[in-house]
């Protein structure tokens, strides 16, 4: 017979009282393991509507410095948890898209943020959708003011050991650089002329890019080597620095540039200080973009330029951009550059055809290294070739479609044009090329006009096609003999007019092998000159007669840093714009894009 212990009830009890107490306590343990935390979680979206996988997201606190970097999945998406209450700022960036940022982003706890990013290739933007519960805070707004009025409950202040810190995203934060980069380029082949420069080929280019203190970014960029057809050294380099803000006022970015090459044996005495005498320049050059809405933006720039050749020349060189984003009309743009024309800015604004795009700033940079200005020589004088540009344009996207046009009034100062002789006999005023065999000659002064409509479809990434119909000034000669090979009597046989042309254009990247390509043709009459107006608004800029540039990237060991690729640029294939003259005999060709093949390898890092 079993009989109840006197102490057995007291035990049961004394159990049931302790769970009953202890019940809330490990609920409030549990609990407290939850952080007064909220979240942000967004979506980017290219101009058609269609999902950007792989666009870099940045999340910056309110001192600037970087506390999560994400990349988007294949929706589009992405998410940053467990953030304290503060407020943020949103930076994103992806391929072939203008940066898009957005500062003042609260983070509630108990709350997610909703945002929505645009992308586009002039103005993209950011809208907060608005906000939503999220994961449940710990303690209601009356617990709070309780434990705050509580004497118990106020914080006490005491010194406490210094934290390790293992979070390497924490470490990179603090660190002296972060996020540098690189490109080591070998190039050879014949020289590309770019509207108003010369693209010299120099043989080795690298470029490096980093982050300092989180706060700046510094880039350094050089080129050297030898000219391929007249084997004179030529050197170049450039500084870029731009504090990381988003203001939409005074956030310049400053550049200094200095180059130097050799001049050929063959150059005017006139025009050498010793037996390897060069031309010698230098560029100071500041940028800023301005935001007055989210609908008006603009860049404005400005360089101090000094060139010397013979003697010096100093320039002052302004432009500005305007940028109207109408939304659902379109976007309309504004351009003005006077003086030496910034070159900078077309290889900024220009898509790079790259397989490697995320180091697309970095090519921009070895380009615009080696853009020389320019020179002539007009009355035994030196000059360099100079512009005063007003344009608009006007550009609109139906999905994957795309429409542009835009009008443009230029005005040219001692226009320079390549020269080829049969015999290697030149007038006299002339000077060598610094990348060829041929000579560069001062046609004059000319003011044209014109305009430019295009309309593009894209289908996915591998293949987008352009249909391009302009009008504009070109350079025609009515008679092919001449009596003297005066300068003069030869820009007297040159005469600006009119001249239609029709340009095709189809991009893209192959799907198996991602092969990048581009490859574009211009039908106009090529019994003239066809000097091409580079907008700095309008990025249908046709080039003359058959290009073709190839990009493929080279697989590498899985221990080797970084990737390889491998680039093929044809430009002017059929040699087509060459105007003949005959001299006494002699045969003279006035060109104003010289037939070239280049190629090269890069290596990333």
């Amino acid at each position: 017979m079993l009989t109840a212990h006197p102490s057995r009830p007291l035990a049961h009890g004394a159990l049931a009282l302790f769970a009953v107490v202890c019940a809330p306590v490990a609920a409030i343990a549990a609990e407290s393991q939850l952080k007064l935390s909220g979240s942000i979680v967004g979506f980017v979206r290219g101009p058609a509507g269609v999902a950007q996988i792989g666009a870099t997201v940045l999340l910056i606190n309110r001192f600037d410095h970087l506390v999560h970097r994400v990349l988007t999945n294949e929706q589009g998406a992405f998410g940053f948890d467990f953030l304290p209450a503060d407020t943020y700022s949103i930076r994103v960036s992806q391929t072939s898209f203008a940066p898009a940022s957005k500062t003042g982003v609260r983070v509630t706890p108990g709350e997610r943020s909703f945002l929505a990013i645009q992308l586009s290739s002039v103005v993209s933007n950011i809208q907060l959708l608005g906000s939503a519960p999220g994961a449940a805070t710990l303690m209601s707004d009356d617990w709070k003011w309780v434990l705050r009025s509580a004497s118990a409950t106020r914080p006490i202040l005491r010194f406490l050991p210094k934290e390790k810190v293992d979070d390497p995203e924490v470490r990179k934060e603090h660190s002296f650089f972060s996020e540098t980069r690189g490109l080591l380029a070998l190039s050879a082949g014949d020289s590309s002329n770019f509207q108003n420069a010369s693209i010299a080929d120099m043989g080795t280019a690298f470029a490096l890019s980093t982050q300092v203190f989180g706060t700046a970014h510094v880039m350094f960029s050089g080129n050297v080597g030898y000219s391929s057809a007249n084997g004179v050294p030529a050197a170049a380099f450039r500084t870029s620095y731009r504090h990381n803000t988003d203001a939409d006022f005074f956030n310049p970015e400053f550049k200094l540039t200095v180059q130097q090459v050799f001049l050929p044996m063959n150059t005017p005495a006139r025009f050498t200080d010793g037996p390897m005498a060069g031309v010698r320049t230098m560029s100071a050059a500041v940028s800023d973009h301005l935001k007055f809405s989210d609908h008006v933006t603009a860049e404005i720039g400005t360089s101090l330029d000094s060139v010397s050749f013979g003697s010096r020349m100093n320039y002052v060189s302004p432009y500005v951009i305007a940028t109207v984003n109408l939304e659902d009309t379109g976007i309309v743009q504004f351009g003005f550059s006077s003086g030496i024309p910034p070159t900078g800015v077309y290889q900024s604004r220009s898509p790079v055809n790259m397989v490697s795009s995320e180091a697309a700033d970095l090519r921009r940079n070895v380009n615009a290294l080696a853009l020389i200005p320019r020179l002539t020589v007009r009355d035994g004088v030196a000059r360099v070739q100079r512009s005063e540009n007003y344009e608009i344009s006007y550009r609109k996207e139906f999905g994957s479609r795309t429409v542009s046009a835009g009008f443009f009034r230029e005005s040219i100062s001692n226009a320079a044009l390549t020269m080829a002789s049969s015999d290697g006999i030149y007038p006299v005023d002339v000077v060598p090329d610094f990348n060829s065999r041929s000579a560069v000659f001062n046609v004059g002064d000319f003011a044209r006009s014109g305009f430019s409509a295009a309309g593009a479809q894209r289908f996915h990434d591998a293949l987008t096609v352009a249909l391009i119909f302009s009008r504009g000034g070109a350079l025609r000669s009515d008679q092919r003999a001449l009596p003297s090979d005066d300068p003069n009597a030869i820009r007297s046989a040159v005469r600006p007019s009119q001249q239609n042309a029709i340009a095709a254009k189809a991009s893209g990247v192959l799907p198996r092998s991602g092969t990048a390509y581009a490859v574009s043709y211009q039908w106009t009459d090529y019994r003239a000159l066809t000097p091409g107006h580079i907008f700095l608004t309008n990025l249908s800029s046709p080039d003359s007669g058959l290009n073709i540039s190839l990009r493929q990237r080279v697989p590498t060991p899985g221990f080797i840093p970084g990737h390889v690729e491998l680039s093929a640029e044809m430009r002017n294939l059929m040699a087509q714009g060459y105007l003949p003259f005959s001299v006494e005999g002699r045969r003279l060709l006035l060109i104003h894009t010289p037939r070239a093949v280049r190629g090269g390898v890069a290596f990333y890092f």
